[in-house]
């Protein structure tokens, strides 16, 4: 059985939403290669910002204009998923090994593991939680229309309290399972319902009406949990030592090495800011 290795924990703070992006890449690509340590990387966002997965189809799921009127940034992800509204949350980024005991060797092993590691986090906080077992039931909320944000539905091996979603996450697999990427949004107030006022004109009213109470129904803030506001860097402090209790192993407080920041910047302007409206 293979052993963990020590890791790094990069907290950037709040950075642009292309660069959040392109770092991440950027950090993965390095640890497909052997040259950086597994990375647990936290930041949160400069700008309200919604992203969507490498595969959406953002003049689909989103009116640009609405989010221009709105002032929220617009940006693609290097995972997969659904819109996802970002301003008062923590996001954390996972890069790691692909093919490893301590890791998963598989999409669905890596998400029950760091899963894992983010409950025990959490619980020094008192947060009880649960991880879903199994992908939500649909109950006629889910129509095409209000499957496209991340927390109307919850997916197995998502962090839940009260069957309301506090964790959305999604993965990417480079090098036939080499690496991978985990990009997860832990929600500190529940906002998500911004997203019903920033889809398509073609959505009508009384649907777009529903989408907004789904949203908020379904996904819950951590604050609502604990009963107080938390900090980011008091949720990022629990993340480090819960990490390093779930597997184990040191951290490394650090930032990203010279080469990372290089090819970080080169993807921010030649991929991530060119999916970026204001």
């Amino acid at each position: 059985m293979s052993t963990c290795p020590d890791w790094r924990f990069i907290n950037s703070g709040p950075c642009r939403a292309a660069f959040n992006m392109a770092l991440d890449e950027a950090i993965l690509l390095s640890v497909k290669e052997g040259n950086s340590p597994p990375t647990l990387r936290v930041y949160s966002w400069r700008e309200p910002t919604v992203s969507v997965g490498y595969n959406g189809k953002k003049d689909r799921e989103l009116d640009l204009e609405r989010c221009r009127k709105a002032g929220i940034c617009l940006v693609r992800r290097p995972t997969g998923g659904r819109a996802v509204y970002h301003s008062s949350e923590l996001t954390y980024s996972v890069a790691g090994p692909g093919n490893t005991d301590w890791l998963g060797r598989s999409t669905g092993e890596s998400y029950r593991i760091i899963a894992g590691a983010i409950k025990i986090s959490l619980a020094l906080l008192g947060a009880d939680l649960d991880i879903a077992s199994s992908a939500g039931k649909s109950d006629g909320w889910k129509r095409h229309y209000l499957k496209t944000p991340c927390f109307n539905s919850i997916s197995r091996y998502e962090i839940t309290h009260g069957r309301r979603k506090l964790v959305g996450s999604a993965q990417r697999r480079l090098g036939e399972g080499r690496a991978f990427l985990e990009q997860g949004s832990l929600i500190l107030k529940n906002e998500q319902s911004i997203l019903a006022e920033l889809m398509p004109e073609s959505l009508a009213p009384e649907e777009r009406s529903r989408l907004r109470n789904y949203l908020s129904q379904r996904a819950v803030g951590l604050e609502e949990i604990v009963g107080r506001l938390v900090a980011f860097d008091e949720v990022a402090e629990c993340f480090l030592h819960g990490f390093g209790k779930a597997f184990g192993c040191s951290f490394t407080l650090s930032g990203p090495s010279e080469e990372e920041m290089a090819l970080a910047k080169r993807l921010e302007e030649e991929i991530y800011s060119t999916t970026i409206i204001h």
